[in-house]
């Protein structure tokens, strides 16, 4: 991306601290025994919520789904997808107008505060077993 604003000092300068950090994060890579071609994958996070353990052991498999589509219907929220708004509101107002119809939607907190304590949920998961891990050689991992 061109940032027309930034000197040549400014790019070298922002060069400087991306190259920096970017050795770091090779270090670890290879200190966990991570190729840094998989490190820079770009993750599906919907694929990943169900590699979570947690999920993975859920003997009625209905978590998974369940954790994929409380994701999804947040992620719509954040990025305004039109399916998410709706529905996850309640339509309090209809108006007729000339080739359509006006609606006033307000959010549903039954289904807002649902997809919330599952994200918090997958939050705690996700914070355990990064303790677990950093615990456990990266040979256990």
């Amino acid at each position: 991306m061109a940032l027309p604003f930034l000197t040549s000092e400014m790019r070298a300068e922002l060069k400087r601290k991306f190259g920096k950090a970017q050795l770091a994060y090779q270090r670890d890579a290879a200190a966990l025994g991570v190729g840094w071609s998989e490190v820079k994958t770009k993750l599906v996070t919907a694929d990943e919520i169900l590699k979570l353990t947690f999920v993975r052991v859920d003997c009625d498999k209905v978590l998974g789904p369940l954790m994929v589509l409380s994701w999804r219907q947040l992620s719509g929220y954040q990025h305004g997808h039109i399916s998410a708004i709706i529905g996850g509101s309640m339509k309090t107002a209809q108006a007729d107008i000339p080739g359509g119809a006006q609606a006033q939607l307000t959010i549903d907190d039954s289904s807002f505060g649902s997809a919330l304590q599952s994200a918090a949920l997958m939050q705690v998961w996700a914070v355990e077993t990064f303790i677990r891990r950093c615990r456990q050689p990266s040979s256990a991992i």
